[in-house]
């Protein structure tokens, strides 16, 4: 039996040494990622959205807007639509590149609907007029595509695409949000711009017509959150479990109940087993201890032997 008791001891080990570098790593890896942020991913479907805004600025000539929303015509100088001229505080640093800024946008009401109101129309149109007058040739516009909701991107230059005038175009649009690590909550826009055909009859000889087509491709949001990826709690957890696993590693070896020179938890709990303290105080308390020791033991100690040994070997010389 002792080698097969052997056997499953080195198992046991075995197995033990196996989970103590399991939990071992996972605290290294909870340690090292304790200033680590990742991020996960949800979709969230919408039945309504924000349309991303547009920025059209021009070096010259003189432009006129109309606005439609799944076909209604929207009414001159609605709130969708602002001017901004050269001598406005937010071109002050543009002011030398453009002449006259437009910026279309709906602000955070989402007037994109799902489904649409008025079926097989387009959701928001921007038709624009340009000028002829003077001889005017096909100057090209700046257009700047950004969210609404950031209201300090509608003016950044870099951000600008140089595009012909006198060219039909569709924006599709999809939205994302991320929610940052301490809540902060930041919406963005993802968005394609292709040209479209545009009918020949649309230039006229004092105004050439242009449109702007807005669409959302889909109403389901990306989200994305900032979450650590270790926190003091997990870490905590992890060490409590790798003291366990330590804890079974040192019961394997040393077995339960044994003294050990380095058996730190015995030291810890200040547990030792009776036959290895020194007791202080009266001769009465240690003959009650050592007493009670004898009444559990469920052997007769060597000493006890001994003396039954001797007593027999004396009773035995007398009978001769």
């Amino acid at each position: 039996m002792a080698p097969i008791s052997q056997a499953i001891k080195t198992l046991q080990g075995l197995v033990v040494f196996l989970l103590l570098g399991i939990f071992g790593y996972n605290l290294y890896n909870g340690i090292r990622g304790l200033n680590i942020t990742v991020q996960s991913f949800s979709v969230e479907t919408r039945d309504r959205l924000v349309p991303p805004a547009l920025t059209i600025c021009i070096e010259g000539s003189t432009y006129s807007f109309e606005i439609t929303v799944y076909g209604k015509l929207l009414a001159q100088g609605n709130s969708y639509l602002d001017t901004y001229r050269a001598d406005s505080p937010e071109l002050s640093q543009l002011k030398d590149v453009f002449s006259r800024c437009w910026i279309l946008s709906t602000g955070d009401e989402p007037i994109i609907q799902n489904p649409a109101p008025v079926p097989n129309v387009p959701d928001m149109e921007l038709t624009y007029n340009r000028s002829l007058d003077n001889g005017s040739t096909n100057s090209p516009i700046y257009l700047n595509i950004f969210d609404p909701l950031q209201k300090n991107s509608q003016f950044i230059f870099n951000r600008f695409m140089y595009l012909e005038a006198d060219v039909n175009r569709a924006i599709s649009f999809s939205r994302t949000q991320n929610i940052g690590i301490n809540g902060t909550v930041r919406n963005d826009v993802r968005f394609n711009i292709v040209d479209e055909f545009r009918d020949p009859r649309w230039t006229y000889s004092s105004f050439a017509k242009s449109r702007i087509t807005i669409r959302a491709e889909t109403f389901d949001i990306l989200k994305t959150t900032d979450v650590p990826r270790s926190t003091p709690w997990s870490i905590f957890r992890e060490s409590f479990t790798l003291l366990g696993v330590l804890y079974s590693f040192y019961l394997t070896f040393s077995g339960q109940g044994k003294y050990k020179p380095w058996g730190l938890l015995h030291r810890l709990l200040r547990y030792y087993p009776i036959e290895h303290i020194k007791y202080r105080g009266t001769n009465e308390i240690q003959e009650n201890l050592v007493t009670k020791e004898r009444e559990e033991s469920p052997s007769p100690k060597i000493e006890e032997k001994l003396r039954i040994f001797l007593d027999k070997f004396d009773d035995a010389k007398y009978n001769t």
